[in-house]
């Protein structure tokens, strides 16, 4: 033997656990963080959507608060309706972000290794819920063209495959959640045993 072999000793703590349960758990951890990250970039792009929706096709909305206030109304009127429609708008968008941020920094966290409350994962639910109805309505204008507004069906068409991806990150998210609590709870079970 060498004489540097004589000074090279064993260490078990540089060997990262292999077992099934512990290549489970970080495979979802990885996930749930990469999935985390990809719900804040569609969250993103939904601001974006919707806030340049609204602000670029302010005259559509104007005309349809002229529509429902009638000819009597005056210019000053249908642009307060705007303004009021644009408020709403902006409470709405910003509870949708508080909640899908909070959801994607929860599983980011949780892939991290923090410990978190089930509350994300039943706040992902209500995110699928209104993926749901939302691309429901989407495929309905898209399909039976219920509006004469969607001029430009590449866009609504991308628009739908853009939802339903983000609505399979969201799927993909809980099940990842269960499935590490699930693999943790087994390692418990195992280190108690032992």
């Amino acid at each position: 033997m060498s004489e540097h072999s004589e000074h090279i000793k064993f260490d078990p703590s540089l060997f990262v656990d292999n077992s099934p349960d512990m290549v489970k758990v970080r495979q979802c951890k990885n996930t749930l963080i990469i999935l985390g990250q990809g719900i804040t970039l569609f969250t993103i792009w939904s601001v974006i959507k919707v806030l340049g929706t609204l602000f670029l096709e302010r005259s559509y909305y104007l005309e349809l608060i002229r529509e429902e206030s009638g000819p009597d109304s005056s210019a000053f009127i249908d642009n307060i309706a705007f303004v009021i429609l644009v408020i709403a708008t902006v409470i709405v968008l910003l509870i949708m972000v508080s909640v899908r941020l909070y959801v994607a920094r929860s599983a980011i966290e949780e892939g991290n290794g923090r410990r978190r409350n089930i509350l994300y994962i039943l706040l992902a639910f209500c995110i699928i819920i209104s993926n749901i109805l939302s691309l429901t309505k989407m495929i309905t204008e898209y399909v039976l063209f219920l509006t004469d507004h969607i001029s430009d069906t590449e866009y609504s068409f991308i628009s739908i495959l853009i939802e339903i991806t983000s609505m399979i990150m969201v799927v993909e998210l809980i099940i990842s959640a269960i499935r590490l609590r699930k693999h943790q709870r087994s390692i418990e079970r195992a280190s108690d045993a032992a």
